[in-house]
């Protein structure tokens, strides 16, 4: 039996003897997995046995330095999934976000991360071409992260974050630690109110109001299935 079938068996137990309304059930599953991590060498506290699990999406925007924008909204979809975020590569080199989470909630929050980054990038673009032609390219780019910071906006005071319990912040903690060991924070580019030359109020309107048509709904009873849609 491979390691990850033997984890994959230990998780199954333990769950099991957290969830079994029987109590001979959950003493055997507890018995057994025990049994299981003695043999191995796996503590409680492993971030293996934690239901921690990682999705990795590939961004849109491949610059080193993302704009305060993006990593608002990269903060937003985490905090909504109660995931962690962290800048990562894929074996083509290709810059994306790995989401860290329990369960589902990674593959959710890189879908969500998929459809909003999408979405706003199509916005970007719309507004762009209500600017004019006439102004300077800094100008055109300023403004436009003007109005993408509102989108953000718009969007996050839609949702609501989803609560960690303590045991579940630490688990990720340590996962974290385990799985991506050499972390380092990482800076975003800001925005230039003074090379919006005077555009800067109509961006944020703008980008606010299309962002108010972008819907991002929990699901009943917690449960991660959450909706993305356009109105």
């Amino acid at each position: 039996m491979s390691n990850q079938k033997i984890i994959e068996r230990i998780k199954k137990l333990l769950r099991l003897a957290a969830r079994s309304t029987s109590e001979g059930e959950a003493a055997n599953a507890l018995s057994q997995a025990q049994k299981l991590m003695a043999q191995h060498g796996l503590k409680d506290s492993a971030p293996e046995l934690s239901d921690v699990s990682e999705a990795f999406v590939k961004s849109k925007s491949q610059a080193v330095t993302l704009p305060v924008y993006l990593h608002r909204l990269i903060g937003m979809i985490s905090s909504a999934f109660g995931c962690k975020p962290v800048r990562t590569q894929d074996a083509q080199y290709q810059l994306g976000l790995t989401f860290i989470g329990h369960d589902e909630r990674p593959d959710i929050a890189k879908y969500a991360y998929e459809v909003l980054e999408r979405q706003l990038a199509k916005a970007r673009k719309e507004y762009l071409k209500t600017q004019s032609k006439r102004l300077k390219k800094s100008t055109k780019v300023a403004r436009a992260d003007l109005f993408c910071g509102a989108w953000v906006m718009a969007v996050h005071e839609k949702i609501q974050a989803l609560a960690l319990t303590d045991e579940e912040s630490t688990q990720i903690t340590e996962y974290m630690h385990s799985m991506h060991p050499d972390l380092q924070t990482t800076k975003a580019r800001d925005v230039s109110l003074a090379k919006a030359r005077g555009g800067d109020m109509a961006a944020i309107n703008a980008g606010y109001k299309a962002g108010q048509d972008v819907n991002l709904n929990h699901g009943v009873n917690g449960r991660e299935t959450e909706k993305l849609t356009q109105q």
